[in-house]
């Protein structure tokens, strides 16, 4: 890590969960235009370990993609972003324009893993709590990545925030 420079700041930025969206590229060409005399160090970590570095004074500020637990953190929603269902290509379920939450239970489910990913784990908790059956677990998972490697590769279905599915279904490779 590098010392600012005379007169410059440093902003120690905590993400976790976040991934690689659209808004969060945004948000940080953002502060490189606005902020250009701040150097911004950018660390990546699980929910349990953003909020012990941001109690502790290791991180000035995070960014997460729930937080609903704040432990005596100030919590700020900058955007809000829907879930959506991701299915492999050749599902039947890509029959229907909503697919229907007792219809998606029938096919096993890729879920995020309970203590690595706290935030969405409890956003799909609360969709998946309005109706009776319990989910046929495929795997849980602690990555936006391995999350696509299996719905591609047909181990199931999954929950997740629709702009990442939506840039993951548009990427070339």
């Amino acid at each position: 890590m590098s010392t600012p420079a005379p007169g410059a700041s440093r902003l120690r930025l905590v993400i976790s969960e976040a991934g690689a969206q659209r808004r969060l590229t945004s948000l940080l060409a953002l502060q490189r235009i606005e902020e250009p005399d701040v150097e911004l160090s950018l660390s990546e970590t699980t929910p349990g370990q953003q909020v012990e570095g941001l109690l502790t004074g290791l991180y000035d500020v995070g960014l997460a993609i729930s937080c609903e637990e704040n432990n005596g953190l100030t919590t700020e929603p900058i955007w809000q972003e829907p879930l959506a269902l991701a299915v492999p290509a050749r599902s039947p379920l890509l029959t229907y324009t909503r697919v229907p939450l007792p219809e998606a239970l029938r096919y096993p489910m890729v879920l995020w893993h309970p203590t690595a990913c706290t935030g969405i784990h409890r956003q799909v908790g609360r969709i998946l709590d309005r109706v009776a059956e319990t989910p046929i677990v495929a795997e849980r998972v602690t990555s936006f990545d391995l999350m696509m490697t299996l719905v591609s590769a047909g181990y199931g279905i999954g929950l997740a925030p629709a702009a990442m599915i939506v840039a993951a279904d548009s990427d070339p490779t």
